[in-house]
């Protein structure tokens, strides 16, 4: 008899520690606060504390609140149209968009240091006059790039390879206007009659490439020559089409593209050592 009396009580046991593991399963699959316990339940332990994510230490608000600051805008005067968590080269970034009557807003924000990685705007009130179109009447590549850096709170000092051409687009004429400041790279299209801001677009080359300065690393100049020099070429012999701080599998490199003797160059420099990456060739009439 007492045998059976403790084999009940060891099962009435087991069964019990069934149940508190399971509320504790529960609690950590549902949302719930870790090593909570329902009430009503008769258990001596807590549940195991699941590992907080280390990566985000932004919340939602805070990001969505950093991009609004960055706009000068305030919440009641935006429509917000995307707020998401997402993964970018093993980076969580929040994606965030909104709008307001006259422009659209899209902004990468760093999960974990709140830093603006990237953001865009596009100017939805912008209409171009194509009766007045007439080239002497174009505001000149040189206003056209006062207009940006003023934009951007620069003077031409504090760029490197800043470029600029005319362009037409769905029968609009806008000067593009490309430039590198520090890490961030600098898109603006600017009307050709007026010198509105037509977009602009900011991107943050990453606190790896803060580092690949001065003594640490070479700067875009001489990313630029190495990759004439591995070509063949001095940097009157050729056109440079793009030339900016990247990433690329964690390594911070500078990718140089340029154009000589009817062949399209593509190369990559390690923005630490200068050394080639990656050098790729392409015929302009293939």
């Amino acid at each position: 008899m007492k045998k059976t009396v403790l084999f009940i009580l060891s099962l009435s046991i087991l069964f019990g520690a069934a149940v508190c593991v399971g509320a504790a399963i529960k609690i950590n699959t549902s949302g719930s606060l870790a090593g909570e316990v329902p009430p009503n339940t008769n258990c001596s332990h807590s549940s195991v504390t699941a590992p907080a994510d280390e990566t985000e230490t932004v919340d939602e608000n805070a990001a969505k609140q950093t991009a609004l600051d960055n706009a000068g805008l305030m919440a009641d005067t935006v429509t917000f149209t995307k707020v998401k968590l997402d993964k970018d080269d093993g980076r969580a970034i929040y994606d965030i968009e909104f709008y307001t009557d006259s422009a659209q807003y899209d902004y990468e924000i760093d999960a974990a240091t709140g830093t603006i990685l990237d953001y865009d705007y596009d100017n939805l009130t912008y209409s171009y006059n194509a009766q007045t179109d007439s080239a002497s009447q174009y505001i000149g590549e040189d206003t056209a790039k006062e207009a940006a850096l003023a934009h951007a709170g620069l003077s031409e000092e504090d760029t490197t390879y800043m470029k600029a051409k005319l362009d037409r687009d769905d029968r609009t004429v806008t000067y593009d206007i490309e430039f590198y400041s520090g890490s961030m790279e600098y898109d603006y299209e600017i009307d050709a009659l007026t010198g509105t801001v037509v977009s602009y677009s900011h991107d943050h080359a990453g606190s790896a490439g803060l580092q690949n300065t001065g003594e640490s690393g070479i700067d875009l100049e001489k990313a630029k020559s190495a990759a004439f020099t591995a070509a063949g070429f001095s940097e009157t012999q050729v056109t440079v089409r793009e030339a900016k701080l990247d990433h690329d599998d964690g390594v911070t490199v500078y990718k140089i593209e340029f154009i000589a003797n009817s062949t399209e160059y593509e190369v990559e420099i390690d923005a630490v050592t200068g050394a080639v990456i990656d050098f790729d060739t392409e015929s302009l009439y293939d």
